[in-house]
Formats: C-alpha cells, sequence, structure tokens
C-alpha cells in the first residue's frame, strides 16, 4: 500500500486544515493509500476526535515534539531533528514512506530535504516545479522559488527534471522547453540567462528558445519554462497577486448598480472557472524535483481542500512512478553526459 507522510503542524492556519484535508483524501480515494500525520500526537488525537474516520486503519500518527515555524531562521531548521518535518523527510528515509508533504517554510524543506534524502546523483541543484494555468492547458515552471541564483548546468538540469515531470504526471508527449527571457531573440537577457540560452540549445533537444513573461499565461506552444528560483517565484506571486486583483475588482464593480449585479450574476459560472483555474488550491503542492524521494510542498495559507489536493497530488506521483521516472532520466540524460559539464 502507498503510504503518505504529512507534517500537520505546518502552514499558516490551524493544523485542523493539514489533518481534516488528508483524511478527506483518504475518503475521496477511498482507502487506497496509508497517510501518516506527523506532529505533536497528543494535539493530533485531540483533534481527530472532532473528525469522522471511515478509514481509521489506513491513519498512523508519528510523533514529534517540535516544528519549524513559517519565518524559523535557516539554524533552527538545520539543527532540530525532532521537529515534525524533519521526522517526516525521515519517513522517506527510512522507507516507511512513498512521499512526504508540508505546506510549512519552503526554505526549510529545502534544506532538510537535502540533509536527509540528498539529491539524485547527477542533479546539482532541485528545484520547485509549479503548474502555470494558461490558454492551452498546463505548463510548468521550474525553478520554483528553490534557488534563488543558478549556474548555466542548474537551466538544463531543471529543463530535464521538468520535461519527465510533464510527460509523466500530465502525459505529454514532444514536450517544448524554453527559457523565461525578456526576449525572444537569442541575443536578449543578462549574461547568465545569454549562457544558459547556448548551454541549452546545445544539450537539450526539446529546447524552442526563449519565452518572454506574457508567454508564462499564453497559447505560446511551450511546455516546461525554465528561470532561476529568483525570477520564477516572483512570477508565480505576481500571476496570483492579478488573480486576486482581477476577483477582488469584480466583486467591487459589481456593488457599484443594480446593472452590474446583474451582469455578474450572469457570469458567475464563467468567471468562477475561470478564477479557479489561476488558483493555485486546485494543484493542492509542487513537487520538489531533483531530490533523492518524492516531496511536495505547499502554500502557507493552504486550506483544507488546498490539503487533500495535496495529499491526491502526492498519491498520483507514486502511483505514476514519478521518482523512479526521474531518475532514470537524470541518469540517461545527465550522469552519462558529465563531461558537457
Amino acid at each position: 500500500m502507498i503510504n503518505i507522510a504529512i507534517d500537520v503542524m505546518a502552514g499558516d492556519l490551524d493544523i485542523d486544515v493539514n489533518i481534516y484535508g488528508a483524511l478527506d483524501a483518504l475518503d475521496d480515494l477511498d482507502g487506497s493509500f496509508s497517510i501518516f500525520l506527523v506532529g505533536e500526537e497528543n494535539l493530533i488525537l485531540e483533534k481527530m476526535k472532532f473528525k469522522k474516520n471511515k478509514y481509521p486503519q489506513c491513519v498512523h500518527i508519528v510523533h514529534a515534539s517540535s516544528f519549524i515555524k513559517m519565518d524559523a531562521k535557516i539554524a533552527d531548521f538545520r539543527s532540530d531533528k525532532n521537529s515534525s518535518m524533519y521526522k517526516g523527510i525521515e519517513l522517506i528515509k527510512k522507507n516507511d514512506a512513498d512521499a512526504f508533504i508540508s505546506i510549512g517554510n519552503s526554505g526549510a524543506i529545502l534544506a532538510n530535504s537535502l540533509t536527509i534524502l540528498g539529491r539524485i546523483k547527477g542533479v546539482s541543484r532541485p528545484g520547485f516545479a509549479i503548474p502555470m494555468p494558461s490558454k492551452n492547458g498546463v505548463k510548468i515552471l521550474i525553478d520554483g522559488g528553490a534557488n534563488a541564483d543558478a549556474k548555466k548546468e542548474h537551466y538544463l538540469h531543471f529543463a530535464l527534471l521538468g520535461e519527465q515531470y510533464i510527460k509523466t504526471i500530465f502525459s505529454k508527449k514532444n514536450v517544448k522547453i524554453g527559457l523565461l527571457s525578456i526576449g525572444e531573440e537569442p541575443s536578449k537577457g543578462n549574461s547568465l540567462s545569454l549562457e544558459a540560452y547556448n548551454f541549452l540549445l546545445e544539450h537539450c533537444s526539446g529546447f524552442i528558445g526563449n519565452i518572454e513573461g506574457n508567454d508564462l499565461t499564453n497559447d505560446k506552444d511551450v511546455d516546461v519554462i525554465v528561470t532561476d528560483g529568483f525570477t520564477g517565484n516572483i512570477a508565480l506571486k505576481s500571476i496570483e497577486g492579478l488573480a486576486e486583483l482581477i476577483r477582488g475588482s469584480l466583486i467591487l464593480e459589481s456593488k457599484k448598480s443594480l446593472k452590474s449585479i446583474f451582469g455578474l450574476f450572469l457570469l458567475k459560472s464563467s468567471l468562477k472557472n475561470i478564477y479557479k483555474r489561476l488558483d493555485y488550491r486546485q494543484y493542492g503542492a509542487v513537487p520538489l524535483l531533483g531530490v533523492n524521494g518524492l516531496v511536495y510542498v505547499g502554500h502557507g495559507k493552504s486550506d483544507q481542500a488546498t490539503v487533500k489536493n495535496a495529499v491526491k497530488a502526492a498519491v498520483l506521483g507514486v502511483n505514476s512512478q514519478l521518482f523512479e521516472s526521474l531518475k532514470e532520466s537524470v541518469a540517461k540524460n545527465i550522469v552519462n553526459t558529465r563531461n558537457i559539464i
């Protein structure tokens, strides 16, 4: 049976959302996996009193005496081996869990994953693979925030990891890879992006060249968008902010007149579908590709429904043999061509 571990102490909201979201996923998937709730045992047991559990045999509690706060410093999350995050990731190392989920401090998740699991052989830097909604389906942005700085070889690793991820999870074929820059022309960009462009052109068969920021969500024929974590995270947060602006503006404008209220009512279903496509909650959590195990990271503001989707995403990753396919791809495309770096 598949075993999923979740750090129930993480996130901006109460731990209810993690516990109940995980149990909701268990119900939706008919108890087809086991869930390890990692955190303060007595607190978890107390919370579970208020949630009906149809599959008690599939729920296990792993006690952790501490947890990592969202604003924790590096020294805090690298030294605390009793935290719910550390113990949850450790379950993968011990082969007790097939995947780990946390909606906590992303820097801590990255650091602990590297410390406990290490990297897939051949990968120099792991990256967050972020699904991006667009006019013609889902695109993947990598890196979405794991690495503020990057070198040319990191872009190649991000490209190959993202390519395999979208092939495995979204059943894409003939994956096209683009480099996020300030213009489509090969001559556009800073010194690093120019260097990365030439490197990808030489060593990545699916590379189609530069793409611009507006290509993240339009109908540009590209599947994987490669960038450094600093740029990628800014792009991601900008799109999230725009989605909230559109939603808030529509609500505000609808209150100005009876005509506006009626118009919004007629468009309610369409607008709801549009906002859903822009909403990070539908994806639940995103994978940290390149570490030696399946680790999923969710938004700190995740609610119960988001956590449910995060658990489902992890189960899908395990069922699809995502980790095995990543290792195989890296061995074929990176390890065996190490002389190019």
